[in-house]
């Protein structure tokens, strides 16, 4: 015997009457303050000629430059960096910060760690050596 299949039937539903005996128009008039509201649609040409604003946040800013500092200084490695600055210089620092304590622009220390970063790291034990002792 076969088994009866589980699936709904579809409801009939006969539109004419539906439309016929239809009462919703009583409400309209209290609809149609909210709908004065909305703002207009915008045409294809206002369309066009839009241009959507990025969202910015801080955070997003700050990662950005920090990626940008990071193309400049050639894109070194994580082992790279860490053998200029060490450890606690990779993690705790951002490329503005390393800077800083440097006393230089971030881009003049992104270029002096493409051009000799042995001399980076000699001017960075230089000024964490200074802060330890004090």
């Amino acid at each position: 015997m076969a088994k009866k299949s589980r699936k709904a039937s579809k409801k009939i539903v006969d539109t004419k009457m539906a439309a016929a005996n239809d009462t919703t128009l009583v409400g309209f008039a209290t609809a149609a303050p909210a709908l004065a509201n909305v703002t207009p649609r915008l045409t294809a040409e206002q369309i066009a000629t839009q241009k959507p604003e990025p969202v910015r946040s801080e955070r997003g800013t700050a990662v950005a430059s920090g990626f940008a500092y990071n193309k400049l200084a050639g894109g070194p490695s994580k082992q790279a960096v860490i053998a200029v600055f060490g450890q606690s210089g990779y993690s705790a620092y951002s490329w503005v910060s390393r800077a800083s304590k440097l006393g230089i622009t971030p881009e003049e220390l992104c270029e002096k760690f493409v051009a000799d970063p042995k001399a980076v790291k000699v001017l960075w034990e230089a000024a964490t050596a200074k802060k330890e002792t004090k």
